[in-house]
């Protein structure tokens, strides 16, 4: 964990934030060569050194942060799974147990459930063996945990159906700064700057894995776009493991493309805003990319601008009140669709999407993080 935070903190980053603000004493334990010290806003950060004991490293480690939890006191341990031993479920098993024993209530945020994320994105292979060994690891440490944070409320029905106690389970969606994404916005300057100004922009901007369907809908729409809407321009911004497949895209045919990068998370909204509509399409045959509320839809809405997204289950609960949100299949058929629609209607589109972000409340970090907090000191 880095402080101040980067964009995969950041979630830790509002949650401390916000118990600070209540009173409550929040410490960060980490890995690492750090000195200790404070932060501004009183949180403490403490590094705990790593031992050199060869493959009695990594549990001396989390011995002595367990430790440190009993002379602090600590009542409760936040474990966000992407920042601490993500892929390493028998150290998180350790450290769970340990906890318990040390009379310390332990809470697990899975932002993306690690087993669900790994089919994702192909790196785990369909090995339903390994998949039930792992799953069974993934159980102990659910009944270890006195609290699991899951990244919907689709994701812990989810959970809750395969038998995990619904009063361990927390599912809320991340929430958006509106202080950063706003529909105030002027997208001048870097419409201007990209060569945008008269264009009909399409924006999609993330990690570019498989499931994100940059084969099957992305990579094809860029081609067939121009045919639909005349005067359209594709942005796209990210990195990831098909990100050749855009450099080749760009270099080859003579297409309405225009990459940008991986774009900063303070930049993003500005991007946003640059465009006309936002796609997100998913696979939604994955558990991970079906249950899901995924954070792009919430932030384009946030800054006013209309988005064509799949149907999938967060559709009909998590996001089932938006307004500014197309949905439709996860084909390219569904999105070359919705993307004449919008097109054709989008003074109507727009106006939604503006409506949505001037109520935007509820899918706010003020109000997401809240609930997570109130969850957190409820354990004390």
């Amino acid at each position: 964990m880095s402080y101040p935070p980067n964009v995969h903190d950041i979630k830790c980053y509002y949650i401390s934030k916000e118990l600070a603000r209540r009173g409550s004493q929040v410490t960060w334990i980490r890995r690492g060569d750090k000195g200790d010290r404070s932060s501004a806003e009183g949180i403490k950060l403490i590094t705990i050194r790593q031992l050199q004991l060869g493959r009695l490293s990594e549990f001396a480690t989390v011995m002595r942060m367990v430790l440190r939890c009993v002379a602090l006191r600590v009542q409760v341990a936040y474990v966000d799974e992407w920042l601490f031993y993500r892929g390493k479920p028998t150290r998180r098993l350790v450290l769970a147990a340990c906890l318990k024993i040390a009379g310390v209530r332990s809470v697990l945020d899975e932002r993306d459930p690690f087993i669900d994320f790994e089919i994702a994105i192909g790196r785990m292979p369909s090995d339903p063996a390994r998949h039930q060994k792992l799953r069974r690891r993934q159980q102990i440490l659910l009944r270890l945990s006195s609290l699991i944070v899951l990244p919907s409320k689709a994701y812990s029905d989810l959970f809750a159906s395969e038998g995990v106690p619904q009063e361990k389970l927390l599912g809320t969606f991340r929430g958006v700064d509106t202080g950063l994404f706003k529909p105030d916005l002027d997208p001048a300057k870097l419409r201007a700057r990209l060569g945008l100004s008269d264009r009909f922009v399409i924006g999609w901007f993330g990690i570019m894995h498989p499931y994100r369907l940059i084969g099957n809908v992305i990579i094809p729409m860029i081609r067939d776009v121009g045919r639909l809407i005349p005067n359209a321009q594709v942005v796209i911004g990210g990195e990831g493991p098909l990100r050749p497949e855009f450099d080749k895209l760009d270099a080859g045919e003579r297409l309405p493309l225009t990459l940008v990068g991986m774009v900063p998370y303070d930049k993003l909204p500005d991007y946003i805003s640059a465009c006309d509509v936002l796609l997100c399409p998913v696979d939604e045959r994955f558990r991970f990319s079906n249950h899901s509320a995924w954070l792009k839809i919430a932030e384009t809405l946030a800054v006013g601008r209309p988005i064509i997204a799949s149907r999938t289950v967060i559709a009909d609960k998590d996001f089932k009140d938006l307004k500014g949100v197309v949905w439709v299949q996860s084909t390219l058929e569904g999105f070359m669709s919705g993307l004449a629609e919008v097109h054709q209607r989008y003074p109507w589109y727009l106006s939604q999407a503006h409506e949505q972000a001037e109520d935007f409340d509820r899918y706010s970090t003020t109000s997401t993080i809240s609930a997570v907090a109130d969850r957190l000191e409820s354990l004390r």
